[in-house]
């Protein structure tokens, strides 16, 4: 078993006196459970002796409590001395190793820290007042105090109490002296409890002399409700004869000092009322006078003391959770209740000394124990409460593995769902109908400390459907015009591609920045079956280059130009370009046309400078206008005899594409003599009659 002892400091001093003191509550309590502290005095006033007295303090909850361990210091103002402590409960003892009497420090925990339950007394501290101490007020109390529970969990840190002990001085100097000038009285506390000790000094003067050898001392007192304690008197030498209700003290011998507290009597209080101790004489005599003189009458004031016997009261202790007075009057009724409602409590039974008493349950909740005559010890067994929870929300059937009740003291916790495509959220969470905020999440674990659950929970929990960013990108992307530019996370997404005429499209995707796989579905859709993330489609769209040929057209300086057919169809409006400029339609060659000028030319490379344009192609007119000026003539035979004769480098703004596509008169695709001949024949061809 885990063993919790805590160390707390103590200084505490308390004065004897001689009836029950007045409580002090303590202050800076750092508890949570509303416990206070106290410290009384079996008598906060006593007067000035000649003689050492004692007074006991006692250290008292205001309610019952649970406690394996404590700690405090005794403090006391100077000359009073710290002299013993005893437990306020019987399983609380105190080891010589946990007193420390020099500095006051006080250490105590139950055997294996095990828990002490319905403590109310938690230490009874005993002081040694010195002879002579002056008249005046003292401080005596407790600091520091810890307590500690559940293994040496700290419940209590710095609590402090403190009292103040009254030192009265009755030396009897306002009575007038007797004939032969002494003067006595008696002092002591004018209350007492049935049980306890009751204290009378007898205070005696001369009017000049400081000490007396031979006395004697006459009292009288109430037997029935006191008893004479010689044994815990202070009576010097004096000689003792008891009869009843009648004390007689004879004295004599070495020199003994005049004063308060010549002489002090202990009764025991026996029984509860109205009593008085009586100083029905008193008699003193110096060595010297002895040889002459009889004891000499000393005046007496004053002569009678008047006491109140108390009942007894009983120290009541409570289990956890119950609340009622420390303390319970011999003979009274002891009301309790409950003061944790989060409790329910069954078999609250009580003892009386060790003996069964009937429990009584009152209309209001509370309890009572009738006519209580001893030590009154509370008992029950408690269970926290269990309050239902439920979750509310579109998301309320999405919680799985939550109970649905939650116990007072055990943490709650349940975990938010993670499904892909859904956001959730706590969107509020009331106890008892009170909007409660105070839990905590630990990866989407949330937790309601046990403390806290004091009623029924409702929970409400909702989702939202997660969307992402949808990008198409791309030389095609103009084929996706209208597209969703967001997905559903979780759900499957469509592209749809409205294609051109006399394109092929290729579809890809990168979703999350990974690659994505895309199901092309035939129908110019394409599809993503599962989205995790961010979209970006990219739609490439390539030419449709089927009818595509290259053949050598004419050598020019060098050179080669070729001739570029591509026998593909365009709707009306679009025409083929060629490194961005548009190509030539020859219904000769019922093919698009273009002519490049290059050393080497293939068919790929052809191909991936082939494009689409909008407008119309220009048709290449084989009328033999080679150089487009409206007349045939030897001039455009002279063109064509230029051309195959290559006469021209490059293609400019006189010698244009069109032009040499002109030149292939007779449409082989080629230009040589045989175009120029043709010119030339056709020019010689006589007229049409």
């Amino acid at each position: 078993m885990k063993t919790a002892r805590k160390l707390l400091c103590i200084l505490l001093s308390l004065v004897l006196s001689l009836t029950l003191a007045v409580p002090a509550m303590a202050v800076n309590e750092n508890n949570t459970l509303g416990v206070t502290f106290g410290v009384t005095l079996n008598t906060p006033t006593i007067s000035t002796s000649n003689s050492d007295q004692t007074v006991t303090m006692t250290l008292a909850a205001s309610q019952a409590i649970t406690m394996d361990g404590m700690g405090f210091t005794v403090t006391c103002d100077s000359p009073l001395t710290f002299t013993s402590i005893d437990g306020g409960n019987e399983k609380i003892t105190f080891p010589g190793a946990d007193i420390n009497l020099n500095n006051g420090i006080i250490t105590w925990s139950s055997d294996d820290a095990e828990n002490l339950s319905g403590v109310t007394t938690m230490a009874v501290i005993t002081f040694t007042v010195p002879a002579n101490t002056p008249a005046g007020t003292y401080n005596v109390g407790i600091t520091n105090l810890e307590l500690t529970k559940d293994y040496g969990d700290i419940w209590e840190n710095a609590a402090s109490c403190s009292t103040t002990l009254t030192i009265t001085d009755n030396t009897g100097s306002d009575v007038p002296p007797a004939e032969g000038g002494y003067t006595a009285g008696i002092t002591g506390a004018s209350t007492v409890t049935v049980g306890e000790q009751l204290s009378v000094g007898i205070n005696a003067a001369h009017e000049s002399d400081s000490v007396f050898n031979a006395g004697e001392i006459k009292l009288s007192y109430d037997a029935s409700k006191l008893t004479f304690n010689q044994t815990a008197s202070a009576l010097g030498t004096a000689a003792v004869k008891l009869s009843t209700g009648v004390i007689i003290l004879e004295d004599y011998g070495a020199d003994k000092n005049l004063g308060t507290g010549i002489y002090t009597l202990v009764f025991d209080a026996i029984a509860d009322g109205e009593t008085t101790v009586a100083l029905t004489s008193a008699a003193f005599i110096d060595k010297t006078n002895a040889v002459k003189n009889d004891l000499i009458p000393a005046v007496l004031s004053p002569d009678t003391l008047t006491v109140t016997v108390e009942k007894p009261v009983y120290n009541v202790t409570l289990p956890e959770g119950l609340t009622g007075e420390p303390t319970v009057t011999d003979g009274e009724d002891y009301t309790f209740s409950v003061s944790d409602e989060n409790y329910t409590y069954d078999n609250i039974t009580a003892t009386i000394d060790g003996e069964p008493a009937e429990v009584i349950e009152n209309d209001d909740g509370s309890y009572t124990v009738e006519n209580v005559t001893g030590e009154l010890v509370i008992d029950a067994d408690r269970t926290p409460k269990s309050y239902s929870v439920t979750f509310a929300g579109n998301a309320a059937e999405d919680i799985e593995n939550a109970d649905d009740t939650a116990t007072y003291g055990t943490d709650y916790s349940f975990t938010m769902p993670t499904a892909l495509g859904q956001a959730y959220t706590l969107t509020s969470v009331t106890i008892a109908g009170e909007a409660y905020t105070a839990y905590t999440v630990a990866d989407s674990v949330y937790t309601i400390p046990g403390a806290d659950i004091k009623g029924n929970i409702v929970i409400t929990v909702n989702k939202e459907q997660v969307t992402t960013k949808v990008t198409v990108e791309g030389n095609g992307a103009g084929a996706a015009q209208g597209y969703n530019p967001s997905a559903d996370v979780g759900e499957s997404y469509t592209l749809t591609l409205t294609p051109e005429e006399g394109y092929t499209y290729t579809v890809t995707a990168v979703m999350n920045g990974e690659t994505a796989e895309v199901i092309d579905n035939g129908d110019n859709t394409y599809t993503i079956k599962v989205v995790t993330g961010p979209i970006v489609f990219t739609v490439t769209r390539t030419v449709i280059v089927d009818g595509v040929s290259v053949s050598q057209y004419v050598t020019i300086d060098g050179s080669i130009v070729w001739l570029v057919k591509n026998t593909s169809t365009l709707p009306d409006g679009k025409l083929y370009t060629y490194d961005g400029n548009a190509m030539f339609w020859s219904d000769t060659y019922n093919a698009y046309c273009y002519l490049v000028i290059a050393d080497t030319l293939d068919t790929d490379t052809v191909k991936a400078n082939i494009g689409i344009a909008n407008g119309s192609a220009v048709s290449v007119d084989y009328g033999m206008d080679v150089n487009i000026t409206g007349v045939v003539d030897a001039s455009d035979a002279q063109l064509v005899y230029n051309i195959y004769n290559a006469l021209y480098s490059a293609f400019t703004s006189d010698v244009t594409i069109e032009k040499f596509l002109r030149a292939d008169i007779n449409g082989d695709g080629i230009v040589n003599v045989e175009d120029a001949a043709a010119i030339i024949n056709s020019l010689l061809a006589p007229a049409a009659v």
